[in-house]
C-alpha cells in the first residue's frame, strides 16, 4: 500500500486542460491513478490517468474521478485475500480507516514480500493439513505405494541421510506438494478425497487444480505474481481455492 504522505494528487476543480500536461511531467510520469483532493485537502476520489488524459479540456478533475459511491474504499483492515477480489475490476483503490482515506492499494502491491508472505501461510497450512491427513488414514509409509518408483528412492534416500541424526523419522517430512496431492488422487481404494466432501475424483482434482504453480509462484521471490497487463481473476480464483481446501480439511481433522 502506498500511504497517503506519499500521493500524488490532484486538486479536484483542476482544469483537465491543466491536469493533462502535469501528468505528464517527472513527479507524476510513473504514476497510472491519482487520489483527487478537494480545496479542504480532504481526498474525495481517484482518477486514473486514461480518464485525465481523454478527457474534455473544459471539464474539471472531479467531473472524471471515481467518487465513493462508483469505487468504495478498502478498508485498511482488510485481509489481503479478501481484498484481491476488490481489485479484479479495477487496477486500484483508496484504502480508509474510519472514513478518512489513508493509502492507495495497487494489483502490484501483491508482488511485494508481505503479500506473498500471506498466501505462503495458508498454502503451508494446507500443505501441512494434507500431511496430517495422509497420517490420519494409513499406517505408516503405507502411502509410499502410491507415489512412482523415482519419488519412493529420492524420498528414502534423503530420510537415510538424516537417520543417524534424528529418531523415528517420518517419511512425509521429505515429501512437496506433489507428492502429497498425487497421493490422494492415486488412491482408488480409499478414496481419500471422499472425506474432504469432494463428491468425485474430479470434484478433487478441481479442487487442487493450479495449486501446485501457485505455491512456486509465490515462493520465486523473482517471479511476479501479478504481471502489470493481468487482471486479479487467476489469483483470486487460487486463493479461493486454497481458502476453500484448507477449510475441508480442518473441519475432516478436528
Amino acid at each position: 500500500m502506498t500511504p497517503s504522505d506519499q500521493f500524488r494528487s490532484l486538486p479536484s476543480r483542476l482544469r483537465l486542460a491543466d491536469a493533462q500536461p502535469q501528468i505528464r511531467g517527472e513527479d507524476f510520469k510513473d504514476y497510472d491513478q491519482f487520489p483527487v483532493k478537494d480545496p479542504a485537502g480532504k481526498v474525495i476520489g481517484l482518477a486514473f490517468r486514461t480518464d485525465v488524459a481523454q478527457g474534455d479540456h473544459a471539464d474539471t478533475v472531479r467531473a472524471i474521478m471515481r467518487g465513493f459511491v462508483h469505487l468504495p474504499p478498502i478498508e485498511a483492515g482488510e485481509p489481503l485475500g479478501k481484498a484481491v477480489g476488490q481489485l479484479r475490476s479495477t487496477p486500484a483503490r483508496l484504502v480508509w480507516r474510519n472514513g478518512t482515506v489513508v493509502g492507495l492499494v495497487h494489483k502490484s502491491d501483491y508482488n511485494r514480500t508481505i503479500a506473498r508472505a500471506a498466501f505462503y501461510l495458508e498454502i503451508a497450512a494446507t500443505e501441512v493439513a494434507i500431511q496430517s491427513l495422509i497420517r490420519k488414514i494409513y499406517a505408516k509409509d503405507e502411502w509410499m505405494g502410491l507415489l512412482d518408483k523415482r519419488r519412493r528412492k529420492d524420498i528414502r534416500r534423503r530420510r537415510l541421510r538424516e537417520k543417524s541424526d534424528r529418531a523415528n523419522v517420518d517419511l512425509t517430512e521429505y515429501t512437496c506438494l506433489s507428492d502429497l496431492l498425487d497421493v490422494v488422487t492415486r488412491d482408488t481404494a480409499k478414496h481419500t478425497w471422499s472425506v474432504l466432501a469432494c463428491s468425485s475424483l474430479y470434484d478433487w482434482k478441481s479442487a487442487t487444480k493450479g495449486l501446485e504453480d501457485f505455491r512456486n509462484r509465490v515462493m520465486h521471490p523473482v517471479r511476479s505474481l501479478v504481471a502489470r497487463s493481468q487482471s486479479l481473476d487467476l489469483l483470486h480464483e487460487r486463493h479461493g481455492q486454497v481458502q476453500e481446501l484448507l477449510q475441508r480439511l480442518r473441519v475432516t481433522l478436528e
